[in-house]
């Protein structure tokens, strides 16, 4: 390597070499540009000469060197390196080789002072045999090569060095004595090398049979030389006897394998005069394997399965454990072993194999010896030889072809049994006889491939009763309904002998005692089948009424059992090939009629019919009703009907008379158990009044009265006390004036009546109007509020008595609107409650004051000083809503209030609002809208038929769409789903509750308006516990940037509730979660809002959070915050969070340069991540050397630029050692699920 400077920047530089200072050469094969500053290095080949000048003493060659540039600044002639002389050689590979093997031959030519010859022609190569033979070797005789492109070969074989003297030849060994050999180049004296030929044994197979005859062939053994032949060191006989080499040292002999020579492999040895130690060159040796030989079977000799055969042979390996196989059949009941000398000597039994050509092999360790047989097949054997019907016949042979197709009959085509011989040539079959047979000598006949058999089988009679060939019947699959039709029921014998002489039918389930129906079948041939020889049992069925195959009312099929008695009494039962249905009955099997027999008008008589599918029916009071139909029931199998007394219904002791009519027209009647009596009493049905009144007003009163009654009228004042029971409400009565009362006529319509009325139902009411109307007398009365009566404006109740002409009497109450105005008065608990403005407000204590809004609510109920929040459910976004105090004026959450608005109330103070207003909806008339999802509704109207949560499932767009109601309970909450479940509180006014629907519908729900005036106690608005936790998750913030200023963005936030640490106290672990979502105002500020109506959602004190948040901005991340919540959290009823900063997400991964650079003692590394990752940071030194190592750990997406975030270097290394000035690497790696990163950079330290 040379190394200088002083020449022009980037110039092309020019070397010259020689071994004189007068005789230099331009070296064109080095290339060399100086840097720009004028240095350089030049790495230099040392050329291979020639080298002209003559050696030092130590034979080195003195070299000289002179660069120069383009513009001919040059070092001058500088003496430049000793190079070594070098010596003539010449190598073979290898140096012992056989005959007509490839030899190579490598070497370098020089000249006489060292100095390779290059391109020099070496003459030609040629051969010294071992005989003294000399000869010229060539491509055209011997394959003569230059290998590697190392030299040339010329035209006339002559050889050419290569431009470093070096030359590479190879080429083929001829068959010439065996010996020491020469090679040289004819040129150059020097290029010349030994090698030695080495003999060569050769047998004319790998592997021979004990007795065979193997020809040994040598070549290159010495010429003229005896030879002898050994095997495993013991020297054998050979044709010729005496073995004798040619003059290139070649023979040829025979010698047979020794006969008792055990398998395996032997060793040849041919051995020249000339040496008397065997393991000596040119001692050659050559491997034989013995193989083995089967003598005994001999080839094709043919045996049965199960005969005992002998396995015999030689040339096997000895004392080895031997496998036998025969058809591939591996003999595994005995353990063969064979003898010293390979022999072996076997007898076993046949296996069972199909029949024809098989191989026998035996084979000991590597060994094997095979043969060929054949195998024959045994007699077909059957047992037993007598028999009957039902006999089974077992059908046995072996040796027969392989899967071929059998065929076993005795007598009938009919009757025939197929099969096929086993893979193993076995015949394995059971021929059952199932058609009687006349006595006596019968022939079985057996078929197996082209081969047919016969064996002689005595059939005897038995004590079985006549074989049924068939047993069917023609009323098909379907039901036979029809009363009167005829089924022809038969059992058909193909016989000519046993001919039965009785038969009989049972239709019915045969484990069942007693059968539907049974009797005699006959054989007066009128049902003859289609074969000649038929014998026919048969009946001519005709359906009988009131039968039936049905279970439980459902259709149903049962067997048809034939039995065949022959002449001695045995029997034959078999069912028909399928089974029957009948139904010629319309089942009733279960009769229920409500009451007690004796009823009065006015009840409600029901009746419930279970019996069979898809029937009609009616019902029927014996001088009372017609005929009146039944409906069906709430299953396919169930009928009701319903029946109302009315006014002039006489009966006693009456029937009630239940007809069913099946899909097939069957027709069932039954009375009923009870018989019916109707009691004459007073009866008070439907009254009506105006629901508006004022003092002095006249109005009318309708009522429906099944007597000729006469009425009163009055109206409740103030409340009395009651010592007796004070929970019990008494009013002090007022007495109403009657004008004038009167019955009307049916056609007469009561146009004086006011608009608006409250209908009541009085006691034993009829659900049907218009019945009312035919069975009741409509009266009308009017009367007039007396003037000086003093009524505030509130609810207050006219009692209607009406008594008939024996003193008895009966009321009736209803509630009037006094002034179109109604007072509830709200009991709102601290804490979390549900509540439901239940009128449209216009005064609230005293004061005039409206309710539209949500937040016009917030301030009745005290505004910040009482109230942390109210909640409403938002259907648009299906999010709740959280209205916090005058900031939320006329946003989302400040909604209008309607009928139907549930709110949830979170409460400092407990509150107390007397309410006056309107009845909710138009006309007596609420609407309570459900959507799909989730609803948080209140009821707008009292209705008499909806009293608790589970009433409201029967209100239309609730039944079949409302799938539960949530409903807070003992400070719980509690899903309603059905009557009667945990949680089916009253409706009382001022509650909402949670409804989860199926889909949208508007539900129409009419009524009086909510009002507790005349309640002694009134009910709080339901609530949730929150002394040691909330279901309520509420969480208010404020959203910014890095630099503070507010960010207007949609937020959704997913919370977790981590409730424990890991087992080494290294994270939390997480228990549920939260999804809310918020929209962030003007000045950044958000709430947003979620319920849990499960227990595990229930959030308590000291509960860790953690809050993620994204962005609908994918570019901006916010960190995750963990949040403990406090006592006073759950008082309030929301969370303030620590403002959230919003920081924007790089697009791309960077490592930038360290702060200050260069520096004493410490610096910061800023960088970027566009992803989540693992971050690493390892510092090097300028040799390469790791000084420190620094784990940053997992980092989120972000810029980690400013002195708080970006990775902070203290100047030492991983021990705590400052570090000396110099220049430093810091590599950053990144690891992420999308990314694996490396960057670096350099910084410098100075001290």
């Amino acid at each position: 390597v040379l190394q200088g400077n002083g020449f022009n920047a980037s110039s092309n530089l020019r070397v010259l070499f020689g071994d004189s200072e007068n005789s230099l050469t331009n070296l064109t094969n080095v290339i060399a540009v100086t840097r720009s500053n004028g240095t350089f290095s030049i790495g230099l080949p040392i050329p291979i000469g020639p080298y002209t000048s003559q050696p030092d003493a130590n034979s080195r060659f003195s070299t000289f060197i002179r660069i120069s540039d383009s513009t001919g600044l040059s070092t001058g002639t500088e003496p430049f390196v000793g190079v070594n002389m070098q010596s003539a050689s010449l190598l073979t590979q290898p140096e012992r080789i056989t005959a007509n093997a490839k030899l190579t031959i490598a070497g370098l030519a020089v000249s006489e002072n060292g100095a390779p010859l290059a391109n020099a022609n070496l003459g030609f190569l040629t051969l010294r045999q071992p005989n003294g033979t000399e000869t010229t070797v060539s491509s055209q005789i011997n394959g003569l090569t230059i290998v590697d492109q190392i030299g040339s070969l010329q035209s006339d074989n002559s050889v050419l060095s290569d431009s470093a003297g070096r030359v590479k030849v190879s080429f083929i060994v001829p068959s010439v004595d065996g010996g020491t050999a020469e090679v040289k180049f004819t040129a150059v004296q020097e290029l010349k090398a030994d090698f030695e030929i080495l003999p060569k044994l050769q047998l004319s197979v790998d592997g021979a049979k004990p007795g065979e005859t193997i020809t040994v062939v040598g070549s290159s053994y010495r010429s003229e030389d005896v030879i002898s032949v050994s095997l495993d060191g013991t020297k054998i006989d050979t044709t010729p006897s005496i073995i004798k080499t040619d003059k290139r040292g070649s023979f040829e002999a025979e010698f047979v394998i020794p006969l008792e020579l055990p398998g395996g492999s032997v060793t040849i040895v041919a051995t020249d005069s000339g040496v008397t130690d065997a393991k000596q060159t040119p001692t050659i040796a050559s491997q034989l394997t013995i193989l083995g030989i089967l003598d005994t079977p001999v080839e094709g000799a043919q045996f049965r399965p199960g005969d005992t055969i002998n396995v015999t042979g030689k040339g096997l390996n000895a004392n080895e454990t031997a496998v036998i196989s025969i058809g591939g059949v591996i003999i595994t009941d005995q353990v063969f072993t064979t003898e010293a000398n390979g022999s072996y000597d076997f007898s076993l039994t046949m296996p069972s194999l199909s029949g024809g050509a098989h191989k026998i092999r035996v084979s000991a360790s590597t060994n094997v010896a095979e043969g060929g047989i054949s195998i024959t097949s045994t007699p077909i054997t059957i047992s037993p030889t007598e028999g009957s019907v039902g006999t089974k016949i077992d059908i046995q042979g072996s040796g027969y072809q392989a899967n071929a197709p059998i065929s076993v009959s005795i007598g009938f085509v009919e009757d025939v049994t197929f099969g096929n011989v086993s893979a193993t040539g076995e015949v394995a079959m059971e021929y059952i006889i199932s058609r009687p047979q006349s006595p006596g000598e019968k022939t079985l006949t057996i078929n197996i491939g082209d081969e047919k058999f016969y064996k002689g089988f005595n059939y005897q009679l038995d004590a079985e009763g006549p074989a049924i060939l068939k047993a069917t019947h023609d009323g098909g699959t379907g039901v036979i309904s029809k009363v009167g039709q005829v089924v022809i029921i038969k059992a058909i014998q193909r016989d000519d002998f046993d001919i039965a002489k009785r038969g009989t039918y049972k239709i019915g389930d045969p484990s069942v005692s007693e059968s539907i129906d049974s009797g005699d079948l006959y054989n007066d041939g009128t049902h003859q089948d289609e074969g000649a020889n038929d014998a026919v049992w048969a009946i001519p069925y005709q359906v009988p009424a009131g039968v039936t195959t049905k279970v439980d009312g459902l259709p149903s099929s049962v067997p048809v059992q034939l039995t065949l008695f022959d002449a001695l009494g045995n029997a034959t039962t078999q069912e028909t090939d399928i089974p029957i249905q009948i139904d010629t009955v319309a089942e009733i099997k279960k009769l229920n009629v409500s009451g007690t027999g004796k009823y009065k008008v006015g009840d409600k008589l029901t009746i419930t019919v279970v019996g069979e599918e898809n029937c009609s029916g009616t019902f029927q009071i014996a001088g009372v009703t017609g005929k009146e139909p039944l409906v069906q029931g709430m299953f396919a199998n169930q009928y009701r009907a319903s029946y109302t007394f009315r006014g002039g219904d006489r009966a006693l002791n009456a029937k009630l008379i239940i007809e069913l009519t099946d899909s097939y027209g069957n027709v069932t009647t039954q009375n009923a158990e009870k018989t019916i009596t109707i009691e004459e009493v007073l009866q008070l049905n439907r009254v009506s009044l105006p629901t508006r009144l004022h003092g002095g007003d006249r109005f009318s009163v309708e009522f429906f009265s099944s007597s000729e009654v006469t009425p009163s009228l009055s109206i409740s004042d103030e409340l009395l006390e009651n010592p007796v029971n004070p929970e019990e409400i008494e009013y002090n009565w007022k007495p109403i004036t009657l004008l004038q009362y009167r019955a009307l006529e049916p056609e007469e319509t009561a146009s004086s009546l006011v608009s608006g009325l409250t209908v009541v139902e009085a006691e034993n009411m009829s659900d049907d109007e218009s019945e009312s109307e035919e069975i009741m007398t409509h009266y009308i009365a009017f009367a007039r509020i007396p003037a000086d009566l003093l009524l505030s404006s509130r609810m207050r109740l006219v009692r209607l008595m009406i008594s008939d002409k024996t003193g008895k009497s009966q009321t009736a109450e209803i509630p009037v609107d006094f002034y179109g105005v109604s007072s509830f008065t709200l009991d709102v608990p601290v804490g979390i409650s549900m509540i439901h403005l239940p009128l449209a407000v216009t005064a609230v204590n005293n004061e005039k004051q409206e309710i539209k809004t949500v937040g016009d609510l917030y301030q009745v109920l005290g505004g910040a000083q009482k109230v942390n929040l109210l909640i409403t459910y938002d259907h648009r976004q299906n999010a709740w809503s959280s209205y916090l105090g005058e900031l939320n004026r006329n946003s989302q959450a400040d909604r209008i209030i309607e009928g139907d608005t549930g709110i949830i109330t979170v409460l400092k103070e407990h509150t107390t609002l007397q309410l006056y207003g309107r009845s909710l909806g138009d006309n007596g008339v609420g609407t309570i809208s459900l959507q799909k999802g989730l609803n948080h509704v209140g009821i707008p109207v009292k209705n008499h038929q909806v009293n608790t949560v589970s009433d409201l499932f029967a209100l239309d767009g609730f039944k079949d769409n409302a799938t539960a109601i949530i409903v807070p309970d003992q400070g719980k909450f509690k899903v309603v789903a059905a009557k009667g479940d945990d949680g089916d509180i009253p409706i009382v006014g001022g509650q909402s509750f949670i409804v989860t629907a199926k889909r949208s519908s508007q539900v129409q729900i009419g009524g009086l308006a909510w009002s507790n005036a005349f309640q002694s106690k009134v009910n709080s608005a339901p609530s949730i516990l929150t002394q040691n936790g909330t279901p309520l998750l509420v969480i208010n913030g404020r959203l910014t940037d890095e630099e503070s200023q507010s960010v207007d963005e949609e937020i959704s936030f997913t919370v977790q509730r981590l409730n424990s640490l890991s087992t080494n106290g290294s994270h939390w672990t997480n228990q549920s979660i939260f999804d809310l979502s918020a929209k962030t105002r003007l000045d950044g500020y958000f709430s947003a809002t979620q319920i849990s109506f499960q227990p595990e959602g229930l959030l308590s004190v000291n509960d860790v959070l953690e809050v993620e948040v994204a962005l609908s901005n994918k570019d901006l991340r916010v960190r995750p915050i963990v949040y403990q919540v406090t006592r006073e959290d759950l008082q309030n009823g929301f969370i303030m969070l620590p403002d959230l900063v919003a920081y924007q997400v790089p697009k791309y991964s960077e490592l930038g340069h360290n702060y200050p650079n260069p520096f004493n003692p410490e610096t910061w590394i800023p960088y970027q991540i566009a992803t989540d990752s693992q971050v690493e940071l390892k510092i090097y030194s300028s040799s390469g050397q790791l000084v420190r190592t620094i784990e940053i750990g997992y980092q989120t997406a972000g810029h980690y630029v400013s002195r708080q975030r970006a990775i902070y270097w203290d100047g030492c290394n991983d021990v705590g050692e400052p570090i000396g000035s110099g220049i430093y690497f810091y590599v950053l790696r990144l690891d992420s699920e999308t990314e694996n990163r490396i960057f670096s950079k350099k910084m410098t330290i100075v001290k």
